[in-house]
Protein backbone atom coordinates (compact mmCIF):
# COMPACT_ATOMS: atom_id res chain seq x y z
CA UNK A 1 0.00 0.00 0.00
CA UNK A 2 1.55 3.66 -1.11
CA UNK A 3 2.06 6.12 1.86
CA UNK A 4 -0.83 8.31 0.26
CA UNK A 5 -3.33 5.21 0.65
CA UNK A 6 -1.77 3.91 3.44
CA UNK A 7 -2.17 7.99 5.50
CA UNK A 8 -5.85 7.73 4.08
CA UNK A 9 -6.44 4.99 6.03
CA UNK A 10 -5.51 6.53 9.05
CA UNK A 11 -7.27 9.69 9.23
CA UNK A 12 -10.20 7.63 8.64
CA UNK A 13 -9.30 5.66 11.86
CA UNK A 14 -8.41 8.48 13.66
CA UNK A 15 -12.00 10.10 12.74
CA UNK A 16 -13.98 7.23 13.97
CA UNK A 17 -12.36 6.54 17.06
CA UNK A 18 -12.11 10.25 18.09
CA UNK A 19 -14.64 12.44 16.04
CA UNK A 20 -14.59 15.62 15.86
CA UNK A 21 -11.57 15.86 18.74
CA UNK A 22 -8.59 15.30 15.98
CA UNK A 23 -7.30 17.35 13.16
CA UNK A 24 -6.83 16.04 10.12
CA UNK A 25 -3.45 14.90 10.31
CA UNK A 26 -3.23 15.10 6.27
CA UNK A 27 -2.45 18.70 6.71
CA UNK A 28 0.43 18.40 8.77
CA UNK A 29 3.50 19.80 7.71
CA UNK A 30 5.31 17.08 9.19
CA UNK A 31 3.44 14.40 7.31
CA UNK A 32 6.11 14.68 4.55
CA UNK A 33 8.82 14.15 6.29
CA UNK A 34 7.46 10.48 7.19
CA UNK A 35 6.59 10.32 3.83
CA UNK A 36 10.53 10.74 3.27
CA UNK A 37 11.05 8.50 5.66
CA UNK A 38 9.35 5.90 4.39
CA UNK A 39 10.10 6.44 0.90
CA UNK A 40 13.92 6.57 1.70
CA UNK A 41 14.72 10.59 0.61
CA UNK A 42 15.13 12.23 4.11
CA UNK A 43 17.75 14.68 4.18
CA UNK A 44 20.29 15.52 7.04
CA UNK A 45 18.77 19.47 6.66
CA UNK A 46 15.49 17.51 7.38
CA UNK A 47 16.98 16.02 10.47
CA UNK A 48 19.31 19.33 11.56
CA UNK A 49 17.32 22.32 10.90
CA UNK A 50 14.74 21.79 13.72
CA UNK A 51 16.99 23.45 16.04
CA UNK A 52 15.33 25.97 18.56
CA UNK A 53 12.04 24.64 17.23
CA UNK A 54 10.56 22.06 19.99
CA UNK A 55 6.78 21.86 18.39
CA UNK A 56 7.36 19.39 15.56
CA UNK A 57 8.80 17.26 18.06
CA UNK A 58 5.91 17.78 20.27
CA UNK A 59 3.70 16.81 17.51
CA UNK A 60 5.27 13.89 17.06
CA UNK A 61 5.37 12.51 20.22
CA UNK A 62 1.46 13.11 20.48
CA UNK A 63 1.19 11.55 17.05
CA UNK A 64 3.31 8.54 18.53
CA UNK A 65 1.61 8.21 22.20
CA UNK A 66 -2.23 8.93 20.49
CA UNK A 67 -1.29 5.63 17.90
CA UNK A 68 0.12 3.18 20.85
CA UNK A 69 -2.99 3.75 23.47
CA UNK A 70 -5.14 2.72 20.36
CA UNK A 71 -3.05 0.16 19.39
CA UNK A 72 -2.64 -1.24 22.83
CA UNK A 73 -6.86 -0.43 23.29
CA UNK A 74 -7.22 -2.47 20.18
CA UNK A 75 -5.33 -5.48 21.50
CA UNK A 76 -7.16 -5.57 24.62
CA UNK A 77 -10.40 -5.56 22.96
CA UNK A 78 -9.05 -9.18 20.85
CA UNK A 79 -9.96 -10.18 17.53
CA UNK A 80 -13.03 -8.36 16.88
CA UNK A 81 -12.00 -4.71 17.00
CA UNK A 82 -15.57 -3.01 16.22
CA UNK A 83 -14.52 -0.07 14.82
CA UNK A 84 -11.23 -1.22 13.17
CA UNK A 85 -11.17 -3.95 10.82
CA UNK A 86 -7.72 -5.41 9.73
CA UNK A 87 -6.75 -2.66 7.51
CA UNK A 88 -7.15 0.21 9.99
CA UNK A 89 -5.42 -1.63 12.42
CA UNK A 90 -2.39 -2.09 10.57
CA UNK A 91 -2.32 1.26 9.14
CA UNK A 92 -2.28 2.39 13.43
CA UNK A 93 0.83 -0.13 13.96
CA UNK A 94 2.61 1.24 11.08
CA UNK A 95 2.28 4.98 11.71
CA UNK A 96 3.35 4.45 15.02
CA UNK A 97 6.33 2.34 13.32
CA UNK A 98 7.74 5.07 10.99
CA UNK A 99 6.36 8.19 13.61
CA UNK A 100 9.00 5.99 16.06
CA UNK A 101 11.82 5.65 13.40
CA UNK A 102 11.78 9.61 12.09
CA UNK A 103 12.32 10.60 16.39
CA UNK A 104 14.75 7.85 16.48
CA UNK A 105 16.77 9.65 12.75
CA UNK A 106 16.57 13.15 14.85
CA UNK A 107 17.87 11.37 18.19
CA UNK A 108 20.56 10.05 15.67
CA UNK A 109 21.78 13.26 13.47
CA UNK A 110 21.16 15.98 16.42
CA UNK A 111 21.41 14.69 19.23
CA UNK A 112 22.32 18.21 20.67
CA UNK A 113 18.52 19.08 20.21
CA UNK A 114 16.31 15.92 21.29
CA UNK A 115 17.18 13.53 23.96
CA UNK A 116 14.99 10.68 22.94
CA UNK A 117 15.69 7.62 25.01
CA UNK A 118 16.92 5.24 22.23
CA UNK A 119 16.46 1.60 23.04
CA UNK A 120 17.12 -1.86 21.37
CA UNK A 121 13.73 -1.91 19.61
CA UNK A 122 14.46 1.25 18.29
CA UNK A 123 17.73 -0.02 16.69
CA UNK A 124 16.01 -2.84 15.27
CA UNK A 125 13.46 -1.12 14.02
CA UNK A 126 15.20 1.46 11.56
CA UNK A 127 17.55 -2.01 10.72
CA UNK A 128 14.02 -3.66 9.63
CA UNK A 129 12.85 -4.53 6.57
CA UNK A 130 9.59 -5.08 7.76
CA UNK A 131 9.14 -2.02 10.61
CA UNK A 132 6.11 -3.20 12.53
CA UNK A 133 7.62 -6.71 13.30
CA UNK A 134 11.26 -5.98 13.23
CA UNK A 135 13.44 -8.50 13.70
CA UNK A 136 15.63 -9.03 16.92
CA UNK A 137 19.07 -8.25 15.47
CA UNK A 138 20.36 -6.80 18.68
CA UNK A 139 19.29 -7.35 22.30
CA UNK A 140 19.15 -5.47 24.91
CA UNK A 141 22.63 -6.58 26.82
CA UNK A 142 24.12 -5.99 23.17
CA UNK A 143 22.79 -2.70 22.73
CA UNK A 144 23.70 -1.43 26.54
CA UNK A 145 27.58 -3.36 25.87
CA UNK A 146 27.77 -0.97 22.53
CA UNK A 147 26.11 2.02 23.56
CA UNK A 148 27.79 2.30 27.01
CA UNK A 149 31.79 1.36 25.10
CA UNK A 150 30.93 4.42 23.46
CA UNK A 151 32.07 8.10 25.09
CA UNK A 152 29.00 10.28 26.17
CA UNK A 153 29.61 13.10 24.32
CA UNK A 154 29.68 12.82 20.29
CA UNK A 155 30.38 9.16 20.59
CA UNK A 156 27.61 7.09 21.38
CA UNK A 157 25.34 8.20 18.49
CA UNK A 158 28.05 7.25 16.02
CA UNK A 159 28.87 4.01 17.67
CA UNK A 160 25.24 3.36 16.89
CA UNK A 161 25.52 4.68 13.60
CA UNK A 162 28.43 2.63 13.07
CA UNK A 163 26.29 -0.33 13.53
CA UNK A 164 23.47 0.08 11.60
CA UNK A 165 24.84 1.02 8.53
CA UNK A 166 25.96 -2.82 8.26
CA UNK A 167 22.66 -3.59 8.44
CA UNK A 168 21.09 -4.78 4.58
CA UNK A 169 17.71 -2.61 5.24
CA UNK A 170 18.71 0.48 7.13
CA UNK A 171 18.48 3.71 5.43
CA UNK A 172 21.50 5.73 6.04
CA UNK A 173 20.66 9.56 6.17
CA UNK A 174 24.10 11.14 3.86
CA UNK A 175 25.63 14.58 3.68
CA UNK A 176 24.44 15.52 0.06
CA UNK A 177 21.51 12.97 -1.01
CA UNK A 178 18.83 10.74 0.24
CA UNK A 179 18.24 7.86 2.25
CA UNK A 180 19.28 4.73 0.40
CA UNK A 181 18.90 1.16 1.45
CA UNK A 182 22.81 -0.43 2.23
CA UNK A 183 23.44 -3.18 0.07
CA UNK A 184 24.38 -6.23 1.89
CA UNK A 185 28.10 -6.88 2.92
CA UNK A 186 28.30 -10.00 0.49
CA UNK A 187 28.08 -7.24 -2.32
CA UNK A 188 30.00 -5.24 -0.65
CA UNK A 189 32.52 -7.94 -0.23
CA UNK A 190 32.09 -9.22 -3.88
CA UNK A 191 33.56 -5.32 -5.09
CA UNK A 192 36.76 -4.83 -3.96
CA UNK A 193 36.13 -1.10 -4.99
CA UNK A 194 33.14 -0.70 -1.92
CA UNK A 195 36.14 -2.15 0.50
CA UNK A 196 38.65 0.56 -0.48
CA UNK A 197 38.19 3.88 2.54
CA UNK A 198 36.86 7.12 0.56
CA UNK A 199 39.55 9.61 1.20
CA UNK A 200 37.90 12.12 3.20
CA UNK A 201 36.48 15.35 1.31
CA UNK A 202 38.76 18.48 1.43
CA UNK A 203 37.69 21.75 1.16
CA UNK A 204 41.63 23.23 0.65
CA UNK A 205 42.32 26.44 -1.47
CA UNK A 206 39.32 26.06 -3.37
CA UNK A 207 36.81 26.23 -0.85
CA UNK A 208 35.64 29.81 -1.60
CA UNK A 209 34.68 28.39 -5.46
CA UNK A 210 32.09 26.27 -4.03
CA UNK A 211 28.25 27.01 -3.90
CA UNK A 212 27.13 28.79 -0.56
CA UNK A 213 25.05 26.14 0.31
CA UNK A 214 27.36 23.25 -0.13
CA UNK A 215 28.14 21.15 3.06
CA UNK A 216 31.54 21.23 5.24
CA UNK A 217 32.94 18.84 7.45
CA UNK A 218 34.54 19.78 10.50
CA UNK A 219 37.65 18.84 9.35
CA UNK A 220 37.09 21.45 6.29
CA UNK A 221 36.05 23.71 9.19
CA UNK A 222 39.17 23.59 10.78
CA UNK A 223 41.62 23.58 8.38
CA UNK A 224 39.86 26.64 6.07
CA UNK A 225 40.16 28.55 9.80
CA UNK A 226 43.64 28.06 10.01
CA UNK A 227 44.22 28.86 6.61
CA UNK A 228 42.78 32.66 7.80
CA UNK A 229 45.97 32.52 10.61
CA UNK A 230 44.27 31.09 13.66
CA UNK A 231 46.66 28.05 15.13
CA UNK A 232 46.78 25.06 17.67
CA UNK A 233 46.11 26.79 20.84
CA UNK A 234 49.69 26.55 22.79
CA UNK A 235 47.80 25.54 26.04
CA UNK A 236 46.05 22.95 24.85
CA UNK A 237 46.13 19.70 23.19
CA UNK A 238 43.97 18.62 20.19
CA UNK A 239 42.15 15.70 21.34
CA UNK A 240 39.42 12.89 19.33
CA UNK A 241 36.55 15.46 19.90
CA UNK A 242 38.35 18.51 20.51
CA UNK A 243 40.19 20.92 18.22
CA UNK A 244 41.36 23.90 20.67
CA UNK A 245 42.30 27.26 18.48
CA UNK A 246 44.43 30.38 19.01
CA UNK A 247 46.31 33.27 17.80
CA UNK A 248 49.68 33.99 16.71
CA UNK A 249 51.78 35.62 19.35
CA UNK A 250 51.54 39.85 18.51
CA UNK A 251 47.91 38.76 16.29
CA UNK A 252 44.74 40.30 17.22
CA UNK A 253 42.61 37.91 18.75
CA UNK A 254 39.66 40.34 17.59
CA UNK A 255 36.26 39.57 19.27
CA UNK A 256 38.16 36.47 21.46
CA UNK A 257 38.88 38.14 24.04
CA UNK A 258 39.89 35.16 26.33
CA UNK A 259 42.15 33.95 23.61
CA UNK A 260 40.64 30.54 22.84
CA UNK A 261 37.88 28.98 20.89
CA UNK A 262 37.27 25.28 20.16
CA UNK A 263 35.74 23.25 17.12
CA UNK A 264 34.04 20.16 18.50
CA UNK A 265 35.16 17.68 16.06
CA UNK A 266 31.61 15.98 15.23
CA UNK A 267 30.25 14.74 11.69
CA UNK A 268 29.21 18.46 11.40
CA UNK A 269 31.52 21.23 13.41
CA UNK A 270 30.54 22.84 16.59
CA UNK A 271 32.09 26.06 17.28
CA UNK A 272 32.21 26.96 21.19
CA UNK A 273 33.09 30.49 22.39
CA UNK A 274 33.01 32.21 25.53
CA UNK A 275 29.51 33.73 25.86
CA UNK A 276 30.91 37.24 26.81
CA UNK A 277 33.31 37.22 23.58
CA UNK A 278 30.23 37.11 20.99
CA UNK A 279 28.00 40.18 22.53
CA UNK A 280 26.26 39.93 18.74
CA UNK A 281 24.62 36.95 16.89
CA UNK A 282 26.87 35.14 13.73
CA UNK A 283 25.01 35.77 11.17
CA UNK A 284 23.12 32.24 9.38
CA UNK A 285 24.19 30.18 12.64
CA UNK A 286 22.30 28.69 15.14
CA UNK A 287 23.16 29.05 18.36
CA UNK A 288 22.95 27.48 21.67
CA UNK A 289 23.66 29.47 24.88
CA UNK A 290 24.79 27.26 28.00
CA UNK A 291 25.04 29.00 31.47
CA UNK A 292 27.31 28.89 34.08
CA UNK A 293 28.38 26.14 35.78
CA UNK A 294 30.44 24.58 38.54
CA UNK A 295 32.58 21.43 39.36
CA UNK A 296 29.97 20.54 41.89
CA UNK A 297 27.05 20.87 39.70
CA UNK A 298 24.83 17.66 39.69
CA UNK A 299 24.62 18.00 35.65
CA UNK A 300 27.33 19.28 33.65
CA UNK A 301 25.04 20.41 31.27
CA UNK A 302 27.84 21.00 27.93
CA UNK A 303 30.48 18.54 25.95
CA UNK A 304 32.33 17.23 29.16
CA UNK A 305 35.83 17.57 27.33
CA UNK A 306 35.60 21.72 27.54
CA UNK A 307 36.91 20.48 31.51
CA UNK A 308 39.78 20.55 30.19
CA UNK A 309 39.55 23.93 28.42
CA UNK A 310 39.90 26.40 31.18
CA UNK A 311 38.44 29.49 29.99
CA UNK A 312 35.47 27.64 29.08
CA UNK A 313 34.92 25.07 31.61
CA UNK A 314 32.54 26.54 33.75
CA UNK A 315 31.78 30.12 32.17
CA UNK A 316 29.40 30.95 30.39
CA UNK A 317 29.64 29.54 26.65
CA UNK A 318 27.75 29.36 23.59
CA UNK A 319 27.93 26.63 20.78
CA UNK A 320 27.23 27.41 16.86
CA UNK A 321 26.54 24.54 14.61
CA UNK A 322 28.83 25.08 10.95
CA UNK A 323 26.98 23.50 8.18
CA UNK A 324 28.05 24.94 4.87
CA UNK A 325 30.07 27.81 3.09
CA UNK A 326 27.91 30.74 3.80
CA UNK A 327 27.91 29.76 7.71
CA UNK A 328 31.68 29.44 8.01
CA UNK A 329 31.87 32.91 6.10
CA UNK A 330 30.19 34.63 8.72
CA UNK A 331 32.17 32.92 11.39
CA UNK A 332 35.18 34.12 9.26
CA UNK A 333 33.48 37.84 9.37
CA UNK A 334 33.01 37.61 12.97
CA UNK A 335 36.78 36.62 13.59
CA UNK A 336 38.10 39.68 11.48
CA UNK A 337 39.02 37.54 9.02
CA UNK A 338 36.66 37.22 6.01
Amino acid sequence: MRFEERLEVLQQCLGQIYPGVISDVRLSPLMPLLERCEGGTLRTSDLLDWQGDFCPVAWLNLLQSTLRAMDDWCERLGGDRGLLDLEHYQALQYFAALTANLLSYVALYDSDFIDYPLGSEDINRLAAKDIIQPTRLIGHKEFSLLYDAAPVDGGRHEALLDWLSGRRYFKAVSESGDITAQGSRLSEQADPEKRLPKPPATVGDTWQLRAESDKLSSEDVIGVLQQHGLVPHAAYRETKYLKPLGFKPGDSSGPVACGVLVVEKTKTANLWLLTADVAEPISGLSRVDYPATSPSAERYGRNSNLQKIAELAYAPVSKFKIKTVAELRSVLTYLGRG
